[in-house]
């Protein structure tokens, strides 16, 4: 009805009483106080079209074509937007993502250059370091709080950067480090590293992979959220398929209609780049966190 680059009009696609007994209109746009809606579908090269549009509540009538012009002129400046933005999109997530995906792990992880000096840490390594409970930071680099355990840790860091940087074989090594309080030990595992990560940390040497056993694991659902984006409702939502739970089940469990299920998985298929709900069940059950 509404090819590509054309605006979309919901009152000439669905008259007003067949769309006040949807699904859709029942859980989104009445909750709203939202009624109308026209819009754009823009084409864009190698990528998924991208959808814009407007609504507003019943009093106000429909869209029509004064409305729609705005649209229609501004197409191709719209068009080229959206391109710019998904380029640079791109470009944030080559730099940030391994942040991000490093955030999602229970363990604090350091990466170090060639010279020993921490380039790369998540979240976790920061909250470590600046306890200063057991490890911290001495101009840049790692350090424990105890002499002799800090001999060893040198020894260890040394000898993994120095293999890094050969690009020799070796397996790293492990070791515990004392708290100040006397809580269980952390545990220490350090691994040569022998490619570049990202250009924005120069070349990453070695990983240092530092463990709690008084942490308690992340849930899963927020691990998919930071990862993917996804909301909170989203993450819930997943959460309980890789439970086991089939999207009926969940629906009723989470109190919102099958329809509206539904839509939540096909937008956590598309966040995630899975393609089924097999392939989604797969990638949540390997993430870390607990259940």
């Amino acid at each position: 009805m509404f090819p590509t680059g054309t605006v979309r009009y919901s009152h000439r696609a669905v008259p007003d009483y067949e769309f006040e007994t949807t699904e859709f209109y029942n859980d989104y746009f009445k909750p709203n106080g939202m009624h109308y809606s026209f819009g754009l579908k823009v084409a864009l090269p190698e990528q998924a079209p991208a959808y814009l549009a407007c609504m507003r509540p019943k009093p106000r009538g429909p869209f029509e074509a004064r409305e729609g012009s705005v649209y229609q002129t501004l197409m191709p400046h719209l068009q080229r937007a959206l391109q710019l933005h998904l380029q640079f999109t791109r470009l944030r997530f080559n730099v940030e993502g391994l942040g991000f995906a490093l955030d999602a792990f229970d363990h604090a992880i350091f990466g170090l250059d060639h010279e020993g000096l921490v380039i790369l840490n998540n979240r976790r390594a920061e909250d470590l370091v600046k306890s200063g409970d057991g490890i911290r930071l001495v101009k840049g680099r790692l350090a424990a709080m105890r002499g002799e355990e800090n001999s060893e840790l040198q020894s260890q860091l040394a000898a993994a950067v120095a293999v890094g940087m050969s690009c020799g074989i070796s397996s790293g090594g492990s070791l515990f480090l004392s708290h100040k309080t006397g809580k269980s030990p952390l545990r220490l595992t350090v691994i040569p590293l022998q490619s570049s990560l990202l250009d924005k940390y120069g070349r990453v040497a070695a990983m240092v992979f530092v463990s709690d056993s008084t942490t308690k694991p992340l849930p899963r659902s927020v691990i998919l959220n930071r990862l993917y984006h996804l909301t909170p409702a989203e993450g819930r939502f997943a959460d309980l398929l890789a439970c086991g739970h089939e999207v009926d089940k969940v629906a009723n469990r989470l109190g919102i209609t099958l329809e509206t299920a539904r839509f939540h998985l096909r937008r956590i298929l598309g966040k995630t780049g899975t393609h089924r709900q097999t392939e989604l069940i797969w990638l949540i059950l390997g993430l870390p966190g607990c259940a």
